[in-house]
């Protein structure tokens, strides 16, 4: 079995990186990451904010299971708003944060089609689309866009569904 987490780390240039790792129960390896770079003001920066935004609207950075010492104020009230603030501030290590099953693959779909969003009205799609997703629907489309050889196709079928307008 898997375990989602959420980290945080700061990489050699300075820049922080906001990661979701997939990792084995048994041996604590990392299967599979997804990564979404803080560069600065703008597009990257709007990016893990509407990642930050779908765990919220989740329930997941409240609910999440704290695997090492977080920086974040003791009334920390699991919004996406004061997550941002703490992972911005390079005062703050957040650490590590492991997740639900069923959340985590919502978030790594998250991840995998960020890069895809151009606009904010298509950011804006995505995290409603994922948002309103069962728990079924989220693993089929998660196995579709992480496992096999047609990773691609998957993660293409899955934006437009969530950006399509009807």
């Amino acid at each position: 079995m898997e375990r989602f987490v959420l980290t945080t780390k700061v990489t050699k240039g300075g820049r922080v990186r906001l990661a979701l790792e997939m990792r084995d129960d048994r041996t604590g390896d990392t299967a599979q990451s997804w990564a979404v770079p803080y560069v600065g003001p703008g597009a990257a920066e709007e990016k893990v904010k509407t990642v930050l935004k779908l765990a919220e609207r989740r329930g997941v950075l409240f609910n999440a299971e704290k695997s090492s010492p977080l920086a974040f104020p003791a009334a920390f009230d699991g919004s996406a708003r004061e997550f941002a603030a703490a992972l911005f501030d390079r005062n703050y290590q957040v650490g590590e944060l492991t997740i639900e099953h069923a959340e985590g693959m919502r978030l790594a779909m998250a991840f995998m089609l960020a890069g895809r969003c151009n606009t904010v009205a298509r950011m804006h799609a995505v995290t409603d689309g994922l948002t309103n997703l069962e728990c079924e629907v989220v693993l089929y489309w998660f196995t579709l866009m992480a496992y096999g050889r047609r990773q691609k196709a998957g993660r293409a079928a899955m934006f437009t569904l969530l950006t399509a307008k009807n």
